[in-house]
């Protein structure tokens, strides 16, 4: 992907290139993933392992040299998830499962987009993926209730932040990896139908950080 961003002044009545805030972005990202899974029954118990490999490679370049990008590196994510079926309609179950979330394009790209003369969103090109690790113990009946309790460890967790320079009066915009984020909480989902007419469906999450 090649983003090319061109600012210009009206100076003495001619459109002139603004050098300083003009720029070419250029960004290739490849993955390659593998994944591999078990499945087993055990009386009332069942099972599903799996692991998956991705390997990431990241090249980028731009007018600025600082702002250079070359990595790669490779990453396992594995997940596992136990169900018991307690009686009929009625189970409970354990998971745990990894998971990556790479920052978007815009969030990489170096050029500054002006929203208005005094505030600009500005990409960070050293971005970490987040990796989140979650865990979850649920319970289901009748296939259509459905309550789950769990707890979520994300490292490196991408935000927006928001900086004001007080002598240009700008505000600039940027993304960058915050320190370790935990949360845990609860999710409940199901449906009802009250008559013939009319029937209701929920679905509820709450969380404490």
């Amino acid at each position: 992907t090649v983003n090319t961003t061109q600012h210009t002044q009206l100076i003495a009545g001619e459109w002139l290139l603004n050098t300083q805030l003009s720029n070419q972005f250029q960004y290739r990202e490849q993955n390659a993933s593998a994944y591999t899974s078990l499945t087993g029954e055990l009386k009332n118990w069942s099972y599903k392992a799996g692991l998956r490999a991705e390997y990431t490679q990241l090249i980028g370049d731009s007018d600025d040299q600082d702002n250079i990008i070359d990595l790669n590196y490779l990453r396992f994510f594995p997940s596992i998830n136990v169900q018991n079926e307690l009686k009929e309609n009625h189970s409970i179950g354990l998971s745990y499962s990894e998971r990556i979330n790479r920052p978007g394009y815009r969030y990489l790209n170096t050029a500054r987009v002006y929203s208005s003369p005094y505030s600009y969103f500005e990409g960070n090109p050293f971005l970490s993926p987040s990796i989140s690790r979650r865990l979850e113990a649920n319970w289901l009946w009748k296939y259509t209730y459905y309550l789950a309790v769990f707890s979520e460890l994300i490292t490196d967790p991408i935000e927006e932040i928001s900086i004001q320079n007080n002598e240009t009066q700008e505000i600039s915009y940027s993304a960058i990896n915050l320190n370790n984020s935990f949360r845990t909480g609860l999710t409940t989902n199901g449906s009802a139908e009250l008559n013939s007419w009319w029937s209701v469906y929920w679905d509820v999450a709450g969380f404490y950080l």
